[in-house]
């Protein structure tokens, strides 16, 4: 039967079967589930949350910049790991340890609260640093498309998690602890999946593939773009999930209104994170694709500090955010893999942009809640995205030029040479 299915398929799927990527796909799609859904659940729960624990929106902040510490401190250490065990092991002790910090942050009082969060950000961050490496390596002929289902899964679930945090809590009577601890559900049927994996090593890869010159990444200007490119990414996104509900409290709509924006807001973003990867195959360089997307970016958060009362207006600005904010990822994405020759550097590169990168991205959450507090006012923060969306574009011309690391190493050293 499965022979008989549309699957991702070029010359240089060679490596895998028919049966064996389709499991792959159906593994990695598993994966999605859990990558930003359960920490995207938490934004419409706060008022609930705070009630309980006496937490101000500071705190709020804290908690949500916790899983990107937790992205930078372990996302060097993933390819570590996955050297010596293997990425799909590696995948897999990523998954249990989501799954352990979901039901923490649920059972276990403050501490948990704080505790469980950090632990599912341990665990997601193995995933985002691996699944590009991955992917690279089951479908080196088919990156763009398989690129395109892995975001369009992950927006799926993003806007998932504040959609259903409420109706969870109040309509189902769950409570926000339980709420909160429906997502380890899709933990546990991902860690299903990803066992039978786990019995090999590792992702059988073309034997072809040859290691390019020895890049320094900390010295390369694409490395760096690429990291900041993703920070100023991840600290508008968790931001925005973080504190649009409040915004838009405080613009008159409800607790239950704002989830489901923020839900429709992540559906939006299906469109860019699904288009982009796809387009961007097929194009020599991603110059013109970023200019487009990233325009539509910058428009969106440029609406939200307009928009005000005007539920128009708003919806109009969510649309467009939606859509930057989908792209964007998979932008990242699409230049993590345009930008180097094979897989291990591929996980090199996104170790390094999302440690660092996500480092940048933890100063967002508590910034502006701090920010909000002292003014009354979540004007900075919406300045901050419109900002961060301008730089973006920047980056995201730089980046999308047709260059790989290894290209632009031997560039520098042709121009030592002549000198």
């Amino acid at each position: 039967m499965y022979n008989k299915m549309i699957l991702p398929y070029n010359k240089g799927d060679l490596i895998l079967s028919q049966n064996k990527r389709f499991y792959l796909i159906l593994s990695i799609m598993a994966v999605t589930f859990t990558m930003r859904a359960p920490i995207f659940s938490v934004g419409p729960l706060v008022s609930l949350i705070g009630r309980d624990y006496a937490l101000s929106l500071k705190d709020f902040g804290f908690l949500t910049t916790l899983p990107l510490i937790a992205f930078a401190v372990f996302s060097p250490l993933t390819a570590v790991l996955s050297s010596k065990a293997g990425m799909n092991r590696t995948m897999l002790i990523g998954l249990l340890i989501t799954l352990a910090g979901v039901l923490a942050r649920s059972y276990l009082g403050v501490f948990g609260l704080y505790f469980g969060t950090a632990l599912m950000g341990i665990g997601i961050s193995f995933a985002n640093v691996l699944i590009p490496g991955i992917i690279k390596s089951g479908f080196p002929g088919s990156v763009g498309l398989v690129t395109g289902l892995y975001c369009t899964f992950m927006s799926v679930f993003a806007g998932l998690g504040p959609g259903l945090s409420v109706p969870l809590a109040d309509t189902f009577g769950l409570g926000w602890k339980g709420s909160l601890a429906f997502w380890s559900l899709p933990c546990a049927a991902a860690i299903l999946f990803w066992l039978p994996l786990s019995e090999k090593k590792r992702i059988k890869t073309d034997s072809s593939e040859k290691d390019e010159n020895k890049v320094s990444m900390l010295k390369s200007p694409l490395a760096w773009a690429a990291t900041v490119f993703i920070g100023l990414q991840s600290l508008v996104c968790f931001s925005a999930v973080a504190w649009l509900p409040s915004v838009f409290a405080q613009n008159g709509h409800s607790a239950r209104s704002a989830g489901y924006m923020i839900f429709y807001m992540q559906l939006l973003s299906i469109l860019g994170s699904f288009i982009v990867p796809v387009l961007a195959d097929r194009m020599k360089d991603q110059v013109k694709l970023n200019a487009v997307f990233g325009l539509i970016f910058f428009l969106g958060a440029f609406g939200l500090i307009l928009s005000g009362h005007s539920a128009a207006l708003t919806m109009v600005s969510l649309t467009l955010f939606g859509i930057g904010l989908g792209s964007s990822f998979s932008l990242f994405l699409t230049f993590i893999s345009k930008r180097t020759r094979n897989s291990k550097d591929t996980a090199r590169l996104s170790g390094m942009s999302q440690s660092l990168g996500y480092l940048l991205a933890a100063l967002g959450p508590p910034l502006l809640g701090a920010a909000a507090d002292a003014t009354g006012s979540w004007s900075p923060a919406l300045l901050t995205f419109a900002a961060c969306t301008l730089a973006l574009l920047a980056l995201g011309h730089f980046l999308g030029r047709d260059v790989t690391l290894s290209d632009a190493i031997n560039k520098e050293k042709l121009y030592v040479d002549s000198d």
